[in-house]
């Protein structure tokens, strides 16, 4: 299986946050962040994503369970990623 992109990571990484917020408590299935993404994103390339998130400590994996959420670490670059990206539009 191919390496995600940068910017399907990034993605994955925005709808995570559009879909928890700012809340570190929050977690939330990979299905759900799927929805979020781009139809042209699959969800093997979202799960994998989540798991380079997770060795880079922006992300959480809930137990053994398929959610995760969010780090302090990866709330605020989601914030500042997410806020960059609306600037442009």
């Amino acid at each position: 299986m191919p390496k995600p992109t940068k910017q399907e990571i990034i993605a994955v990484l925005c709808a995570l946050y559009i879909v928890c917020g700012e809340s570190i408590h929050c977690h939330k299935r990979s299905e759900t962040i799927r929805r979020k993404v781009s139809i042209k994103i699959g969800t093997k390339t979202v799960k994998r994503s989540l798991e380079i998130l997770c060795n880079q400590g922006l992300v959480w994996r809930h137990g053994g369970r398929n959610t995760y959420g969010l780090t302090k670490e990866g709330i605020r670059l989601a914030k500042m990623i997410c806020r960059e990206l609306f600037e442009r539009i």
